[in-house]
């Protein structure tokens, strides 16, 4: 008896429906089983449409009772008792007249549509009852006769522990541990069954897989991905040894205790010793797993979110995990863990310098290498892969390594008001914008990186101050003496200026999109999402982008009313719109303006009928110009909070108008009517008669940080108004920011225009503008693109190397001879002429030898239009050169020089094209 096998449901059901399969099915209705029947399983089964009873008979008395209680249909009996036992009487009833036996791999083979089983399956009974356990399926059969070993394993695998994959890797299994069912499904089998399928996924998946079930069956296998995680650290030879040129014993001996101490607690937590090499590999299959899971978090995939939850939860457990060992001072060393993010960003506040550099120093030497060090830790903190997802945290050190460099080299107080203008779109609204960001700071910040972050704010805050009074009282003059303004764009010639020779010079017409309370600092976080949508930047300067100063004082009524209706007035929506279709109707052009509630629109349509009628009028007879006004920025400063930073989807009806604009061809002006400052918290109301938050009138003289304004631009107040320059004064209750005041971030209006192709129709002596000139250096910390012909250039260079003229030649020593560039060593190579033959037209050398260095300058990626710029080239011919230039300079088609970003942006493997020239030993 005790050799009975035990039966369950699964195992009579289909023993039964073989039965009934046959060519000639039995007649008889008692069915007698050897065996026990698993206590629990259901009795009453439905094989072939016919009714099955199973009666679980220990005993001959059993069995007998069941015969005679059969009332009809199928009756199982199963039973330990053996034939002689039950009688001639009973088993003449019984199909084929005696007990019977099942053979779980004959219904095993039956099911797979096999004659034979592998060899190694012959002593696996755990295979057969697991496969059987299956029920039946389709897509079983196997292709030949044999049921191989590794066929029966992979789908007893994906029915026991749920893991779908045919061939499971490490990638798999550690996403596989996340569910805690999953591990209790495996902690449920047998042992031999669990150690047989253990034993068959680390033969698929590798080794790695040894230290993932030691976690499951230390009772952690949910932390088998955190763990992998910290285990990169823990195991890493890099950092477990000491460091051979510390040269201090006792550190290196401190060390070494550490990390044993730590490994310890880890391998308690593993539950076993732990290898090295298999640790070492799970880890990387781990990094393998995270990284996709952060390409995907920071995607705008509906399923991002849920994938940055899961995120987030293993990178939490991770810094646990971490903790826990007692290894949290290696934080820094992983570049995947938030603990590791928040280490680098503390280390790069810690060498934020303490004080910034006197000019003509003793210390300059030491300020410089302390800068060198502030940019290796924000490189660290850029390489890390959370950095992407983390803006709140990053941005600020990032903000804070840019006040830094600007602080190395501040502008200059500005000589006029057209300078501190053009300063503030170029330069100086990229500070107040990293101001902003830093002022906002990091919520997660420690006190010392806070305190650091405060440190930098406040020292570029005072230099900042001090060009916001030089330029108030630059404007007090120039206003009072009410000077021409040849060199000045102001707000109300900006559309005769920019938008009417965009008007006639272009076909289709342009888009004027007005953002109230634009200011520089806003445009500039603008720009960069418009850039990066595939619009390309041009200007009336080759030099950068241009601004025009906002009427006095910087208010909507006034500023915005002199924009639109191209002269110097005031009033509300009512005055725009009659003096915005005076102004196009005086120059015979047809336009049309919109204010907040006509855009708009109804089911299924985000702007309204009229908007969407008058942009599909831009070309032809019907061309119009449109101007639309967008209240969002202006809006958020009543109603807050306070932005640092503002993106093209925060702005409403801009993304449409937009795409709008790029499906008829339109080039779009983005332009305000003035700026803003933010409030910041250490501002108070000054106690003064006023009903706006940033002017007053004059009865009371001007204090420190206000000066007083008068002239004929000045448009309220009788001509006369006192202004605060100082953006922490107000006058009235406290919001979310401010305008009216003389701050050059309220009195810069940003005037910038977009291309839907580079190729489009420019005015005469109008120029694209490339990124690099877009951004000030120190923002990127790239070298400036100059604007050069490159043929001229090199010229000049050879001009150098010809002899002195008899005038110098007495006083010359030595000829210096120019030092060579990259690109000319390239150009003289026997590499590069054999690349020529394969070009029917190719470039100058010159040319060549100019890209290769001004990339190599720029450290490695320029934009297409700096390379339009560089070479003098037409943007419509620049893709045909870039094709030639991959040809000339791509040996063996190795990426030496590469187009990315959708064809915007050219970069160049340095490194790979001296290999491949031949410069490895020359340069």
């Amino acid at each position: 008896m005790t050799d009975a096998p035990l039966l369950n449901d699964l195992v009579v059901r289909e023993f039964v429906r073989s039965l009934l399969r046959l060519t000639q099915p039995p007649t008889q209705d008692i069915i007698l089983l050897h065996g026990r029947y698993e206590p629990g399983a259901p009795t009453e089964l439905k094989v072939e449409e016919r009714q099955v009873r199973v009666a679980d008979c220990p005993s001959v008395l059993s069995v007998l009772e069941a015969e005679v209680g059969h009332a009809g249909g199928l009756l199982v009996i199963v039973t330990p008792r053996s034939d002689d036992e039950l009688g001639n009487t009973l088993r003449s009833r019984a199909v084929k007249h005696r007990t019977l036996r099942i053979h779980r791999w004959e219904i095993v083979l039956q099911r797979f549509g096999a004659r034979e089983r592998d060899p190694r399956l012959r002593e696996l009974d755990w295979v057969a009852e697991g496969l059987l356990s299956m029920g039946r399926r389709d897509g079983l059969k196997v292709p030949g006769t044999m049921l191989d070993y590794d066929t029966a394993l992979r789908c007893l695998v994906q029915h026991r522990l749920g893991l779908t994959s045919d061939a499971p890797d490490v990638t798999d299994l550690l996403t596989w541990t996340l569910e805690r069912a999953n591990v209790i499904r495996l902690d449920e089998l047998g042992a031999d069954e669990r150690a047989g399928l253990e034993d068959w996924l680390v033969r698929t998946a590798g080794p790695a897989a040894n230290p993932l079930f030691a976690l499951i069956r230390n009772g952690n296998g949910p932390d088998a991905l955190p763990f992998a995680l910290v285990a990169e650290m823990l195991w890493n030879p890099d950092l477990s040894q000491a460091d051979p040129k510390a040269g201090d014993p006792a550190a290196a001996q401190s060390r070494a205790m550490a990390f044993g101490r730590a490994q310890g607690r880890a391998e308690a937590h593993l539950g076993c010793s732990a290898d090295r090499g298999e640790l070492l590999a799970l880890a990387k299959a781990a990094r393998g797993v995270v990284t996709l899971w952060i390409a995907r978090a920071a995607d705008t995939d509906p399923a991002a979110a849920a994938t940055g939850q899961l995120l987030d939860f293993v990178l939490r457990r991770a810094d646990q995990l971490l903790a826990l060992f007692g290894a949290g001072a290696l934080a820094g060393h992983s570049s995947v863990l938030p603990s590791g993010l928040r280490a680098r960003i503390d280390a790069l506040a810690a060498l934020l310098p303490e004080t910034p550099r006197e000019r003509g120093s003793r210390s300059a030497k030491g300020y410089e290498r302390a800068l060198d060090a502030v940019e290796q830790a924000l490189r660290a903190v850029e390489d890390h892969e959370l950095a992407v997802l983390r803006a709140e945290e990053v941005n600020p050190a990032r903000m804070a390594v840019r006040l830094v460099r600007w602080i190395a080299a501040p502008d200059l107080p500005p000589a006029t008001v057209a300078d501190g203008i053009k300063a503030h779109v170029r330069t100086l609204g990229f500070l107040d914008r990293a101001l902003a960001v830093l002022w906002l700071g990091d919520p997660s910040a420690s006190p010392a990186t806070a305190e650091a972050y405060a440190r930098v704010h406040d020292w570029a805050r005072v230099l900042r101050d001090r060009i916001d009074e030089a330029f108030a009282g630059r404007l007090a003059a120039w206003a009072h003496a009410a000077a021409p303004s040849e060199g000045l764009l102001l707000a109300e010639n900006t559309m005769e200026r920019v938008v009417l020779p965009l008007a006639r010079g272009t076909d289709p017409a342009p888009l004027v999109l007005v953002l109230d309370g634009m200011s520089s600092a806003a445009a500039s976080r603008l720009a960069e999402q418009i850039r990066q949508a595939g619009w390309v930047e041009a200007a009336r300067e080759a030099s950068g982008r241009e601004a025009a100063l906002a009427a006095i004082p910087s208010v909507t009524t006034v500023s915005r009313a002199s924009l639109l209706c191209a002269s110097l007035t005031t009033g509300g929506q009512d005055i725009e719109q009659a003096g915005f279709t005076a102004f196009w109707r005086r120059h015979r052009i047809d336009a049309v303006l919109f204010h907040k509630g006509d855009l708009a629109g109804g089911t299924a349509h985000r702007l309204s009928a009229r908007v969407n009628d008058a942009i599909s009028r831009a070309e032809g007879d019907e061309r119009q110009v449109v101007a639309v006004v967008l209240n969002t920025i202006d809006d958020s400063l009543d109603r807050g909070p306070a932005r640092a930073e503002w993106a093209v989807d925060e702005v409403s009806y801009l993304p449409e108008l937009l795409t709008a604009a790029r499906l008829r061809g339109r080039p779009v002006v983005l332009v305000s009517d003035h700026g803003h400052v933010l409030e910041r918290e250490r501002g108070l109301p000054s106690g003064e008669d006023a009903t706006s938050a940033r002017w007053r009138s004059a009865n009371i003289p001007a204090k420190d940080g206000e000066i007083e304004l008068s002239g004929p631009r000045v448009l309220l107040g009788g001509g006369t108004v006192v202004v605060p320059w100082r953006e922490t004064i107000r006058y009235t209750p406290r919001k979310a920011g401010y305008h009216g005041g003389a701050a050059l971030a309220e009195m810069t209006i940003p005037v910038l225009v977009f291309l839907p192709l580079a190729d489009a129709s420019l005015p005469r002596g109008w120029h694209l503008l490339s990124p690099e000139r877009a951004v000030p250096a120190w923002w990127e910390h790239s070298t400036p693109v100059q604007t050069a012909a490159p043929a001229a250039s090199q010229a000049e260079i050879r001009q150098r190397k010809k002899a002195p003229s008899h005038e110098d030649a007495l006083f010359a020593v030595a000829e210096i001879a120019p030092v060579p560039t990259l690109g000319g060593k390239a150009v003289d190579t026997e590499t590069y002429r054999e690349q020529r033959r394969y070009v029917r037209k190719p470039p100058k050398d010159d040319l060549v030898a100019s890209v290769v260095d001004a990339l190599v300058d720029a450290g490695g990626t320029l934009s297409v239009e700096a390379v339009a710029e560089i070479t003098a080239t037409q943007p419509v011919r620049v893709p045909g050169l870039l094709a030639t230039l991959r040809t000339l300079l791509n040996v063996e088609s190795y990426p030496i020089l590469t187009v990315i970003d959708a064809g915007r942006t050219v970069t160049l493997d340095a490194e790979l094209l001296k290999t491949q020239f031949g410069l490895r030993e020359r340069t």
